[in-house]
């Protein structure tokens, strides 16, 4: 987790590329194996000999099919896995004015194990979202977090860390805290 605000970088970058590689792949090995008449042999097996597993295949496609659908379980089981942490959006990380969130100064700039202060109502939920949550491409992200209480505006939080999603969307893990009595 981060303990600074996220920037849309090459890790985001390559998160993305991934991600729509392995949706690709799979479903071209599947309309080539639905329209596809002809089967072709496979063969796998233990090879006792190195102490290794093999794979043999005319048909691209099957391999390509296994190796993309393991993944996409693989990417599923952790989007889908239950967390329990409260998590606040703060804003576009490219479009800081309007942020939902400021510090106790009064300022932009927010790090780990700092208080901040919400601008407005902001719910709070137990996870962040997905890159792809309320998208068009919603099914490869994890369904929207459970919301499971929020901040009035004037409340303050604890930060412990900031996550990017999507196309650097910034979230906060938070715990609600009592605003210092001067401010």
């Amino acid at each position: 987790m981060e303990t600074t605000i996220p920037t849309f970088g090459v890790r985001e970058l390559i998160g993305i590329i991934i991600t729509l590689t392995a949706v690709i792949a799979f479903l071209l090995s599947v309309i080539k194996l639905t329209l596809t008449k002809r089967q072709s042999a496979v063969n796998a097996g233990y090879n006792p000999e190195n102490g290794g597993f093999h794979i043999n295949t005319q048909n691209l496609s099957i391999v390509t099919l296994c190796v993309s659908a393991i993944l996409l379980a693989v990417m599923g089981t952790a989007a889908f896995a239950e967390k329990q942490e409260q998590w606040v959006y703060l804003g576009k990380g490219y479009d800081n004015n309007k942020w939902n969130f400021r510090s106790l100064e009064g300022d932009q700039k927010f790090a780990a194990n700092q208080t901040v202060k919400a601008t407005k109502k902001v719910k709070i939920r137990n996870a962040a979202f997905g890159n792809f949550t309320k998208t068009w491409l919603s099914m490869l992200s994890p369904p929207e977090p459970k919301v499971t209480g929020q901040l009035a505006a004037g409340d303050c939080a604890k930060v412990h860390g900031f996550s990017s999603v999507g196309l650097n969307k910034v979230w906060m893990r938070i715990t609600p805290v009592k605003c210092p009595r001067n401010q």
